[in-house]
């Protein structure tokens, strides 16, 4: 399975992603510029890559963007070189794809995800 788009996927014109940042019902993070494992890269691609990303989507939107997920966020995807070069490009957290539940002594950049899916009521409390 290759990581091409679906043929119906569109991307988000300039203005398409202001009026999403505009919007009370969206978050606006970043995501690196070009979407590669960072642990791959040295140091300085790494907060090039990190920083250029959160640098472009503030001058398009015009307003902070303090939220950051690692491409991929696999354990093997990114190491403690990308968590320090996200905590110096200025933002305030950074979310992995690593399973479990953030607490208050979580890592603020090292964010945990839960899986959530069409599930019931019950199902999506646990």
């Amino acid at each position: 399975m290759g990581s091409a788009p679906p043929p119906d996927a569109g991307t988000l014109t300039p203005e398409d992603l202001r009026q999403l940042a505009a919007s009370e019902t969206a978050t606006i993070g970043a995501h690196t510029v070009d979407h590669v494992r960072l642990q791959d890269r040295s140091s300085q691609e790494q907060q090039d890559a990190i920083a250029g990303s959160k640098g472009a989507l503030e001058q398009s939107i015009g307003r902070a963007v303090p939220h950051f997920a690692y491409p991929f966020g696999g354990r093997d995807d990114f190491d403690d070189r990308s968590v320090d070069a996200v905590r110096s490009a200025g933002f305030d957290t950074a979310c992995t794809t690593i399973p479990g539940t953030a607490r208050p002594s979580t890592d603020p950049y090292r964010l945990p995800r839960r899986v959530v899916m069409d599930w019931g009521r019950l199902r999506f409390r646990v």
